[in-house]
């Protein structure tokens, strides 16, 4: 049996033919997995950013022009993504940091301002943790 080429696929899967984009996500996987741990260096991000490249191809597929030229297209999702996945994650890093920096500098302290002190202390840690992805304000949180 013959593959389908990537034209019939996409305009199977545009047709709501979930099976045609499987086929997509088969086929350019580990290409798309490859490209993603040379982008990010790091194997457990680069599947989530794959993961995430291929959600937003299956939405934005109406988008694509050429249908021809999946690969590419695909590629240059997994580029953004990787690109943003590493933006997200040096922002968390500092956000870490200043975090910690904040909790190094608090020293007890035992004066009647002590509790002002704490609830703005504690407004400014509040502030930092909404500052995060939401998937990481949990992580931090504990």
């Amino acid at each position: 049996m013959r593959e389908k080429p990537d034209t019939t696929l996409v305009a199977e899967a545009r047709a709501g033919d979930r099976e045609a984009f499987c086929e997509l996500v088969r086929r350019y996987q580990d290409h798309a997995y490859g490209l993603a741990v040379a982008l990010v260096s790091d194997f457990d991000l680069a599947q989530d950013v794959v993961q995430e490249a291929f959600v937003s191809a299956y939405c934005d597929l109406a988008k694509l022009r050429d249908p021809e030229r999946f690969a590419g297209w695909l590629r240059g999702i997994v580029r953004n993504t990787a690109r943003r996945a590493l933006r997200d994650r040096e922002h968390d890093r500092l956000l870490v940091e200043r975090l910690a920096h904040l909790g190094a500098e608090a020293e007890p302290v035992r004066s009647p301002a002590e509790p002002a002190e704490t609830i703005e202390r504690r407004e400014v840690v509040q502030r930092a943790l909404e500052g995060l992805p939401r998937r990481n304000r949990e992580a931090v949180t504990l």
